[in-house]
């Protein structure tokens, strides 16, 4: 920017300067002797230690953002990091609670129940993913119009599908898989 102010200013001099006069970028402590030869005290020890206060302030601020944010990360992550593990522990607590107090599980096939007992949670320990599988041969073909060995090996999603179009019992076929 200062580079194109000086250029505008040598263009638009209203003393005669030629528009091609060179206009140079002169950093501080690589003075050429072209340009401190116009100032007579000039001293290149003080050149050499000046620090452009701008530069400093500018380089201050960044490291205390960059420190800043460093320390928001580190402070989120372990937050994050404390919750999850938390959580988890929580979670694992109350498995091995449900566990305990559940006590085991049935195992489909050896049991069986009703479709209102399924659908209304009067059936205990039993595997939750595979309801249907816990109701009596004749109900099952009863309800989803298709046995237990035909309906076993069709694939999830078909399963899903023929449960959710069981007639009359539609409610009853989304309990099961609740």
């Amino acid at each position: 920017m200062a580079v194109t102010l000086a250029s505008d200013y040598v263009k638009g001099a209203p003393d005669g300067r030629d528009a091609d006069t060179a206009v140079i970028t002169v950093q501080a402590g690589s003075e050429p002797t072209l340009f401190t030869s116009h100032f007579l005290g000039w001293d290149f020890e003080k050149a050499c230690g000046f620090k452009d206060p701008y530069e400093t302030r500018l380089a201050a601020v960044k490291q205390i953002a960059a420190s800043s944010e460093l320390h928001t990360r580190r402070n989120s992550l372990s937050s994050v990091e404390g919750s999850v593990v938390a959580m988890a522990r929580r979670q694992s607590i109350q498995q091995e609670e449900e566990e305990k107090s559940a006590g085991p599980v049935v195992e489909a096939g050896s049991t069986t129940y009703t479709l209102a007992q399924l659908v209304s949670g009067d059936a205990p320990n039993i595997d939750a993913s595979s309801k249907e599988m816990y109701l009596s041969d004749a109900e099952f073909a009863t309800v989803f119009k298709v046995d237990k060995a035909a309906f076993e090996k069709l694939p999830k999603w078909k399963r899903v599908q023929v449960s959710d179009g069981v007639g009359g019992s539609a409610l009853a076929a989304n309990m099961l898989y609740t």
